[in-house]
């Protein structure tokens, strides 16, 4: 049976599935297109696909689209760093690093690479390739 992650994109199963893997090590644009022959502007027009896709994937398993949500005061001291959790700040150091390597981001990809800055650091104590498998092979990525 033909598995199909990305649909209209005419390339290869094993290729997109190449495409996906360089993705989820979080491989430049540049190498990806060395690495699997296919042109950097099919692939930027693939991977913000794959981002729009992660995004909304990250809306689904949050759980803040699961309903209503309760919030005490005394978590919400917003004024001081010292109370920042540890996991936030991991967060901003990583997606600090992932925004400098772009040496700037165009605002409206921003809220894409936000998101699969958090899709990273939420499974980042997972591998991340049969994640992203699994996701795509439930529902195709159809590129116009």
């Amino acid at each position: 049976m033909n598995k199909k992650y990305i649909y209209r994109l005419r390339i290869s199963v094993a290729k997109s599935r190449s495409l996906l893997k360089c993705f989820s090590l979080d491989v430049e644009v540049s190498r990806i297109a060395v690495l699997t022959g296919i042109s950097r502007n099919t692939i930027n027009r693939t991977l913000t696909a794959i981002r729009k896709r992660i995004s909304e994937f990250c809306k689904l398993i949050s759980p803040f689209a699961q309903g209503e949500v309760e919030i005490d005061k005394s978590y919400m001291n917003l004024r001081t760093e010292r109370t920042t959790s540890t996991a936030s700040r991991n967060f901003r150091c990583i997606a600090k690093t992932k925004f400098a390597k772009f040496r700037g981001i165009r605002k409206p990809n921003f809220y894409l690479h936000l998101k699969e800055c958090e899709f990273r650091f939420n499974h980042r104590h997972e591998e991340l390739y049969p994640l992203l498998l699994k996701i795509f092979r439930d529902k195709p990525l159809k590129l116009c």
